[in-house]
C-alpha cells in the first residue's frame, strides 16, 4: 500500500499560479450600486473557495462550496472597491488569491 502523501501526489496536482478568476459586474470599471454581481471561474479541481473585500482577513474565513456567481455587498463608502477570492483543492492546496476591482460612485 502506498503512503497517503504519495497517493496524493499521484492523483492531485497543485493549482497553477494564476488559477481561477473573479469579476465584478461583468468587468465594469464603475458602479453606483452597493450590491454587486460577482462572477467566479474556479480552477479545475477546486473544492472550496472563500471571498472577501479585505485581503488582510481572508485567511480567517472558512472555505465554502464553489459557486460561479453571487451577490456581494461592497459597503456604503464610495471609492475603489476590491473583492478577493481564494480556492483550495481536496488536499487543501491553495491557489494565489485573485481579485477584481471597480470604483463605487
Amino acid at each position: 500500500q502506498l503512503p497517503q502523501t504519495l497517493k496524493e501526489s499521484i492523483f492531485y496536482q497543485p493549482f497553477p499560479p494564476l488559477a481561477g478568476s473573479i469579476s465584478i459586474n461583468g468587468g465594469a470599471n464603475t458602479t453606483t450600486a452597493q450590491i454587486a454581481d460577482i462572477s467566479i471561474v474556479p480552477p479545475m479541481g477546486a473544492t472550496g473557495m472563500r471571498v472577501s473585500a479585505d485581503i488582510e482577513t481572508i485567511d480567517d474565513l472558512p472555505y465554502s462550496s464553489i459557486v460561479t456567481s453571487m451577490s456581494y455587498d461592497l459597503g456604503a463608502t464610495l471609492g475603489l472597491k476590491k473583492v478577493f477570492v481564494e480556492f483550495r483543492n481536496v488536499v487543501a492546496d491553495e491557489c494565489e488569491v485573485r481579485f477584481a476591482e471597480l470604483e463605487l460612485q
